[in-house]
């Protein structure tokens, strides 16, 4: 991490004596302040001195350095094959290399892990948990042969939100490829509810929107959701070259409580055009609800900023 090296690279420089001016003054250049963003960029360049989230999308704010975490993950019982239990070990370490010991909870928990395959059919949000001698292991089931990416969402103190991406492969021949077909304006139904997503502006990328996920079941909308994970939702998004990716939370606002329903907003910002797929995630009596969505943005006209 940069403010780490400028800190071991803070040498003592001695200025040159003059005649009669007294002994050498020692010096040291102090270092540079951490700065934190946010990693969606929603309010452009403006930087925030501590670790929080964005006043804008929920997200935690991220280091500006850009300081890389990485993730090695392990399968404990050799190669994994589809259908069948599986553990998977994960190890986290800071940019030169140390282990990372201590990690922020953040709604809840203190890795968020969540899993697409590489046609981002499937999807699954799971977290895994530390083992008698404080290794992170998680126990699973993938469904297919083939790629899934797994993208790993942790809180480092004093660092801010990382997300981490790390390719997995199942062995086997994978299916043929579920193509991604555009379909945010038809309502879905998902174990007997109705969610249909709108967005306050058309959807372009470098603009700051609110997408909202509104619920009904029957003729009856839904206005008794419960917390999910420290919050009234969550929404994950992933591009279709999974090279994006945007988890986000609805904006809770001051002195008020949070809304359950039933429609429940997000604030995002997209970097780039392309499609985009959604996996919007409620809990209702106890259960939790995912919903998909796939949408197109365009690219940016620069337009409203």
């Amino acid at each position: 991490m940069r403010r780490v090296l400028l800190l071991a690279m803070c040498l003592v420089t001695a200025v040159p004596a003059v005649s009669d001016a007294g002994p050498p003054v020692a010096r040291a250049t102090a270092p540079a302040p951490d700065a934190f963003t946010c990693p969606m960029h929603c309010e452009g360049t403006k930087h925030y001195d501590a670790p929080r989230s964005c006043p804008v999308c929920g997200m935690a704010l991220s280091l500006v350095d850009g300081a890389r975490y990485q993730v090695t993950v392990t399968p404990l019982a050799g190669p994994i094959r589809p259908g069948e239990p599986t553990t998977l070990g994960f190890a986290i370490s800071d940019p030169k290399g140390k282990p990372v010991r201590k990690l922020e909870v953040v709604h809840e928990k203190i890795l968020h892990l969540l899993i697409t395959s590489a046609d981002l059919s499937w999807f699954a949000h799971e977290h895994p948990e530390r083992n008698a001698k404080g290794e992170l292991e998680l126990r699973m089931t993938f469904p297919a042969p083939g790629r899934y990416t797994l993208f790993h969402d942790f809180t480092p103190p004093r660092v801010g939100m990382q997300v981490v991406p790390v390719e997995l492969t199942v062995e086997g021949t994978p299916p043929p490829a579920v193509p991604l077909v555009v379909d945010d304006r038809d309502a879905k139904t998902v174990d007997g509810f109705t969610a249909r997503l709108a967005s306050n502006r058309p959807l372009v990328a470098e603009r700051n929107l609110d997408l909202a996920v509104s619920l009904a079941r029957g003729d009856a909308p839904v206005t008794d959701l419960e917390p999910f994970l420290g919050a009234m939702g969550h929404l994950i998004i992933v591009s279709a070259d999974g090279k994006h990716f945007v988890h986000s939370h609805p904006v809770e606002h001051r002195n008020r409580r949070p809304e359950r329903g039933p429609t429940i907003s997000f604030q995002c910002r997209f970097p780039t055009g392309g499609t985009y797929k959604a996996w919007a995630q409620f809990q209702h009596a106890g259960r939790v609800l995912t919903v998909p969505f796939t949408f197109e943005v365009a690219a940016s006209d620069h337009a409203g900023h």
